[in-house]
């Protein structure tokens, strides 16, 4: 089995001085976080990766980290003070007293009694 070390890149690393040094360090495969920057920031930082080769001639991988789709909660107009017992709805398409408003275009289905729901990345549940 072969082992790869991997070094996520991103803009403060992205010259052919210091992906060579990450390579001469053991850097063999290099991850590229899709979530940020433009189409054009993607393709010069993949063929910068691309023109750069490892000692044995071969060119280090590149790992494309795609995004999944993210959930937004819009701004809420009043507090909500969520209690064991209380019923609050998740929505895109309602407003009102004990709603939490979210990004458009996202449907949920009843969710079971005792689910978790995970906000802000899991800090709040």
């Amino acid at each position: 089995m072969k082992t790869k070390i991997i070094a996520t890149v991103g803009p403060s690393c992205l010259t052919q001085k210091k992906i060579q040094y990450l390579i001469k360090n053991g850097v063999t495969c290099f991850r590229v976080n899709l979530s940020h920057g433009t189409k054009t920031e993607k393709a010069k930082c993949f063929d910068l990766i691309r023109s750069c080769k490892l000692e044995s001639g071969i060119r280090p991988t590149i790992l494309a980290d795609l995004a999944g789709p993210k959930i937004r909660v819009n701004r809420l107009k009043t507090s909500i003070k969520i209690q064991s017992g209380n019923q609050v709805y998740i929505s895109s398409e309602r407003s009102g007293k004990n709603v939490i408003p979210i990004s458009k275009d996202v449907k949920f289905q009843i969710v079971e009694k005792g689910a978790k729901i995970l906000i802000d990345d899991g800090k709040i549940s």
